[in-house]
């Protein structure tokens, strides 16, 4: 899938549903219905914006995540079919992204000079130190 004609013609194969059970699958719980539709509207900012969210790795996770287990697993078109390949939209997205030197700006608060140390520079310390940074706190991981 390396144009957009084909990446539009896989976003469409979603059916919207009402209880997604793809976004149900993820195991951070990615907008995964409504980032697909942005691709639909043809608005891959916003598309990028939505995958950034809850997961600022999302370029290195849409090349690891095991999606045949989590969302594309989940997929209720896979029971009678091929499962909607949300990989490979996420990856387009995201390459869309880098070409076009799309920043975000993330929304920070005023720090409250509560001091936190995070130990490792893992994928798991770089996202803990984001969440922080963004005054989003996740489950468990503080």
């Amino acid at each position: 899938m390396d144009n957009f004609e084909e990446i539009f013609k896989e976003a469409n194969r979603c059916l919207n549903c009402k209880k997604p059970l793809c976004e149900n699958g993820c195991p951070i719980k990615t907008k995964i219905p409504d980032f697909i539709n942005e691709i639909k509207n043809n608005n891959l900012e916003k598309a990028y914006e939505i995958l950034q969210e809850n997961n600022i790795m999302s370029d290195i996770c849409s090349n690891v995540c095991p999606y045949e287990e989590y969302c594309s697993g989940h997929c209720v078109k896979g029971i009678k079919g091929n499962s909607v390949r949300v990989s490979k939209l996420e990856k387009y997205v995201n390459l869309w992204a880098r070409e076009n030197h799309i920043k975000l700006k993330y929304k920070t608060e005023k720090p409250n000079k509560i001091k936190v140390a995070i130990i490792g520079s893992g994928p798991a310390g770089i996202e803990c130190r984001s969440t922080i940074s963004k005054k989003r706190i996740y489950g468990n991981i503080i």
